[in-house]
């Protein structure tokens, strides 16, 4: 172990001792006080809380007694509104998205590969005509 690591080991150690002894010195003065208190502190510190308490149930008390302002009414609508249903987002089409075949395999049938990309464009064509309906 070098020289400075024993050193700062040895500050660490000193504070805590310290620390330790500070906190061992509050805790028996607190027993000390506690043990001398009287009935009579504790019925004044007792007093002086529920005087708080009392104060703070009234203002909640108060708050809850203040009505807010009624609402003003709702205009009238007219007749061919209200029997219509409303839709409050649009339905957004169905999009499908296909991938045009490798050329392997287009070159495998025997057939071009226009060929493929005209019959996919007339399907497409023909299934965006049946959603329209």
């Amino acid at each position: 172990m070098r020289k400075i690591d024993a050193i700062l080991l040895a500050v660490l150690l000193a504070v805590a001792a310290v620390l330790g002894t500070l906190a061992v010195t509050r805790s028996v003065r607190l027993g000390i006080q506690s043990k001398t208190n009287t009935s009579q502190n504790v019925d004044a510190i007792v007093a002086v809380h529920t005087r708080k308490l009392n104060a703070n149930e009234a203002a909640l008390r108060r708050a809850l007694a203040k009505k807010p302002p009624k609402l003003p009414a709702l205009p009238a609508l007219p007749a061919a509104m209200s029997s219509q249903r409303t839709v409050s987002a649009q339905t957004q089409p169905i999009v499908v998205v296909t991938r045009a075949p490798s050329a392997a395999a287009s070159t495998a049938s025997g057939e071009p590969e226009h060929e493929h990309e005209q019959e996919r464009e007339h399907n497409q064509r023909s299934q965006e005509g049946e959603r329209d309906d």
